[in-house]
């Protein structure tokens, strides 16, 4: 399979003599405009203006002339079949003919304009739906390939339809080729990338790049998502869901249990669980779901993630894997919301660290100290029970009365002695009050910077508002 993948993706290429002499220190950006041709209802919240919405903020703020330019190509037959089987391939390419699923003998008509429901009552298709899939599946791993062989440091691939809930044979929500799942194949089975980090950080878990790698040790999938105690979509990415057989402890997730968390849990989540298993786990690769719909302003999310927590995971990611790191964009409704996001997050690539001139956010060091919610903390709490099992280089400093672990970062500021048992027990020092005050003063500080982004991200959103879903 990995020769015809390499003797296949030759013939395709086509690259120049200035592609392949690429700096190693240069940032990636693919985007297609052949991709907004697949399209829904106008209600539809995944839509073509998600793309070109940020496409346009990338031009504006100059962003574009500082990346080199891939070029976008279809998916090879053998690369999709690296994940996906030729029944769940036949389905989408059916998508472009009017003709009866499954009918040999009907013929095949090309499609008139107008979309149908194919796949559900949420995943919308029409003539140039396959098409699109095709182009995103195979950006995602033009880009990812090019960052697995360092042609480039790092890359964007601005691509729709999204990908992580398609399954190996289901398309669904809103997904039709699960584009990251088929990108980490094939930078194993083409570029020899051992070990590959997958970071999710759309608001809905990615059930089907997880039932995709749940036997594979070889990559880690960890998720950051909406969970609501298994009523928000699509219902799984329980704690205790972490892996099976040889891939038992490579599954992570960390379920947020009800709406409004925002920067200071996501940072929280990533100093306790997600860098310290990370870093344990070694990726060669980093590929991360970037979906937007947990940002704040989002219409299906719910969520207060602002440009700041997102600049702080990309900057947090590419301290792994020599700074290889790929982002391909999921979900995401709100359009200036995931324009800002996505220019946070590109700056970010392009090397420029927190605080991001373009937008007001606290340093990356003032933000890495911050204490999440109560709600937020239950759900860390939790989810580091379940993951000590696993990784023995996640932070152990103290346990509650249940014996629950604890980090002390996750500490309420107001734990007295009977509430928290410290491991090593110390009386109180002037030095430990002086923490607790500036711990205080860093989020309060966090606090007003978080307003102030808020007016300016609104202010940013009001221009978009005529573009949102009704």
């Amino acid at each position: 399979m990995a020769n015809d993948l390499s003797s296949e993706l030759e013939t395709k290429l086509h690259v120049n003599e200035e592609d392949s002499s690429a700096s190693s220190s240069v940032t990636g950006l693919l985007y297609d405009k052949a991709m907004l041709k697949h399209e829904g209802p106008s209600s539809h919240p995944e839509r073509p203006a998600r793309l070109s919405s940020i496409w346009q903020r990338f031009e504006e703020q100059g962003l574009v002339n500082r990346c080199k330019r891939i070029p976008c190509r279809d998916v090879t037959q053998d690369e999709l079949h690296s994940v996906h089987p030729d029944s769940h391939i036949e389905k989408i390419e059916e998508t472009a003919w009017d003709t009866v699923l499954g009918d040999d003998t009907a013929p095949k008509v090309p499609r008139g304009k107008g979309h149908r429901f194919t796949f559900g009552t949420d995943t919308y298709d029409n003539a140039h739906s396959a098409a699109a899939a095709r182009l995103a599946a195979g950006g995602v791993v033009e880009m990812t390939l090019r960052v697995a062989r360092g042609e480039l440091q790092n890359g964007y691939a601005l691509v729709r339809p999204p990908g992580h809930h398609a399954s190996s044979t289901c398309a669904s929500g809103f997904c039709l080729y699960n584009n990251v799942a088929v990108a980490a194949k094939v930078a194993q089975q083409v570029a020899g990338v051992g070990k590959i980090l997958i970071l999710d950080w759309d608001v809905h878990h990615g059930n089907g790049t997880q039932a995709i790698f749940e036997e594979d040790p070889s990559v880690l999938y960890i998720s950051l998502h909406r969970h609501d105690k298994g009523t928000f979509y699509p219902c799984s990415g329980a704690a205790s869901e972490c892996g099976t057989g040889a891939g038992q402890g490579f599954s992570v997730n960390i379920p947020w249990n009800q709406r409004g968390l925002g920067d200071r849990d996501y940072v929280c989540a990533f100093e306790s669980i997600v860098m310290p298993i990370a870093r344990q786990f070694k990726p060669e690769l980093v590929l991360i779901s970037a979906g937007y719909d947990a940002a704040r302003g989002d219409p299906l999310g719910g969520m207060e993630v602002t440009p700041a927590g997102y600049a702080y995971m990309t900057q947090s990611l590419m301290q792994l894997a020599g700074g290889r790191v790929v982002v391909a964009l999921e979900g995401g409704y709100n359009l200036g919301a995931i324009s800002d996001a996505a220019e946070a997050t590109l700056r970010v690539l392009l090397g420029e660290l927190m605080p991001l001139s373009s937008f007001r956010m606290p340093p990356f060091e003032i933000l890495q100290k911050s204490k999440p919610t109560k709600p937020g903390r239950e759900t860390i709490t939790t989810v580091l029970n379940v993951q000590k099992r696993f990784w023995n280089d996640l932070p152990v400093a103290a346990y509650d009365r249940t014996g629950s672990y604890l980090d002390s970062a996750l500490l309420p500021p107001d734990s007295s002695e009977d509430e928290v048992h410290l491991r090593s027990p110390s009386s109180s020092s002037v030095s430990d009050q002086v923490s607790d005050q500036r711990s205080e003063s860093i989020d309060s500080s966090v606090d007003v910077l978080a307003k102030e982004l808020d007016a300016v991200s609104l202010d940013r959103a009001s221009k978009e508002s005529s573009h949102e879903p009704n």
